[in-house]
């Protein structure tokens, strides 16, 4: 089941986001600076977040702002040390049998041009891009390779189908890809 994306209002208050342990309340503003940032609320991705939120405070003994969230998030999450997290996202198409070699390197391509997209691209267009990486002529033996790399690309949370679009399913990971990975 896929979670929708969380931008405030009603469905903001569904995640307890006051750390009583911590002694951090987080005003609305935070919060929704937070969602804007991760986009789907993936529970790890929030958590590696707020750890680094949580880090900042502690070091640079301050509070809480909009500009420290995103600073966190521009610096920490996809570039500093916790990028290092996102890493196994890509290394994983590679190392299992999952992905056979042609897929692998299609994958890389259809995801590098999606990370760089503002909006959703053809399914059409990813399919061409399919085609070229693996010298294919189409037909529907090349067009079922296709859908079953992007069936596979759809179960492992990298993409996410929309009519005959395609775009990222989480903001986090397609942000990360374009800063380490944009250029394919």
């Amino acid at each position: 089941m896929r979670i929708k994306n969380l931008t405030g209002g009603e469905n903001a208050g569904t995640c307890n986001w006051n750390t009583p342990t911590r002694g951090l309340k987080v005003k609305k503003e935070i919060k929704d600076t937070i969602m804007e940032m991760i986009g789907v609320p993936i529970p790890y991705f929030l958590n590696v977040l707020l750890t680094a939120i949580l880090d900042r405070i502690k070091v640079q003994k301050c509070k809480v702002t909009p500009q420290l969230v995103k600073e966190a998030f521009e610096e920490d999450l996809l570039g500093g040390s916790t990028s290092a997290v996102f890493l196994h996202y890509r290394t994983r198409i590679e190392q299992y049998s999952y992905y056979t070699d042609i897929e692998a390197r299609a994958a890389k391509i259809i995801l590098g041009k999606l990370s760089c997209s503002d909006k959703p691209i053809k399914r059409d267009t990813l399919y061409q891009d399919f085609l070229k990486t693996g010298n294919f002529a189409p037909g529907l033996q090349a067009r079922e390779d296709f859908m079953r790399l992007m069936n596979k690309l759809d179960n492992d949370f990298y993409l996410v189908a929309d009519d005959d679009h395609y775009t990222f399913y989480s903001r986090v990971l397609k942000m990360w890809w374009k800063t380490n990975y944009g250029w394919y």
